[in-house]
């Protein structure tokens, strides 16, 4: 059973269990900071767990908890809150912590998407220097859960999983490929920031490597997928 109706819940339909929740909805945008959003989404999981007892939880947080920039940030916080009501529950769960995940049709807010939609129609931004993002395309997220689930879930000593990218890419890297592949040139200014990257741990590297295979040109990858059909 899938809860939601986004990008992440439309690609699990290809994996969709009646005997797994796959909790893809609530709060996505990691800039929130209001309360009634957060409120939400946490009424929504108590109810999920109360209903479906018998049921393994699958959830959806993020991996925005190891950046040390964003850390303590309401977003963060509320994420962490609520595996933390999982977790303690009597069910069975996987938790997902996820990165930036980007798909045709994805949140506008998601950085990847907001870059290359700012490119596209010739709208300025800022650009953050020395700032690293890890970036996977929804497809590859649901093969790497669809592995855990069927491979890793039922002997592992833990129920908290990074699904990512087998490594960060520099932002302005981002933007290069993405001027590259539109033939448009950026309009930008800017912000120097210390930089917050923080490395993909082995396990998460291997497991990527393992299910999707070592890309040469990820970011290319993702922009054919988005372009496919202009």
């Amino acid at each position: 059973m899938i809860i939601g109706n986004g990008l992440i819940a439309k690609a699990l339909l290809k994996i969709d269990n009646p005997n797994i929740v796959f909790i893809a909805a609530g709060v996505s945008d990691s800039s929130c900071n209001d309360s009634n959003n957060f409120l939400r989404e946490e009424n929504l999981v108590k109810r999920i767990l109360e209903e479906n007892k018998n049921k393994l939880i699958v959830y959806f947080s993020t991996y925005s908890i190891y950046d040390l920039a964003l850390v303590n940030s309401p977003y963060v916080l509320h994420k962490l809150s609520i595996e933390k009501l999982i977790s303690e529950s009597e069910h069975k769960y996987i938790i997902s912590r996820i990165s930036n995940v980007v798909g045709v049709g994805g949140n506008p807010k998601n950085l990847f998407n907001h870059i290359f939609f700012s490119i596209k129609n010739n709208i300025k931004f800022t650009l953050w220097q020395n700032c690293y993002r890890n970036v996977i395309l929804v497809d590859d997220v649901v093969k790497i859960l669809n592995h855990i689930i069927l491979n890793e879930a039922e002997n592992s000593e833990t129920y908290i999983f990074n699904v990512v990218n087998f490594e960060n890419t520099l932002v302005e890297d981002i933007v290069n490929s993405i001027q590259s592949h539109l033939n448009k040139k950026a309009i930008y200014t800017y912000k120097d920031v210390e930089s917050n990257s923080f490395p993909v741990d082995e396990i998460s590297k291997k497991r990527f490597i393992d299910v999707i295979g070592e890309e040469s040109n990820y970011l290319s990858k993702i922009l054919n997928i988005l372009t496919q059909n202009d």
